[in-house]
């Protein structure tokens, strides 16, 4: 999980989708549990990549290692 700095949104990991080598990353309001966004990643050999939430809360990183791919998700203010 990957929390803003002011603790107010939150990215969580889920895997293992379809075939597996589907990743997706949901970021969601913390007071209210409102879906935000998501972030989808095909990997290869079912590797699991890291994700990141900026501090401002406004944009996902996810960066797969399997592919050397990075994924940006913006999000609403």
């Amino acid at each position: 999980m990957s929390l803003s700095a002011d603790g107010r949104r939150a990215a969580v990991m889920m895997t293992g989708f379809g075939d597996g080598q589907e990743t997706w990353v949901d970021v969601v309001d913390v007071e209210t549990g409102a879906s935000l966004g998501r972030g989808a990643v095909r990997t290869l050999n079912r590797s699991v990549p890291t994700f990141h939430l900026t501090p401002d809360g406004r944009a996902l990183l996810i960066h797969d290692y399997s592919r050397q791919q990075l994924t940006r998700l913006d999000l609403p203010p």
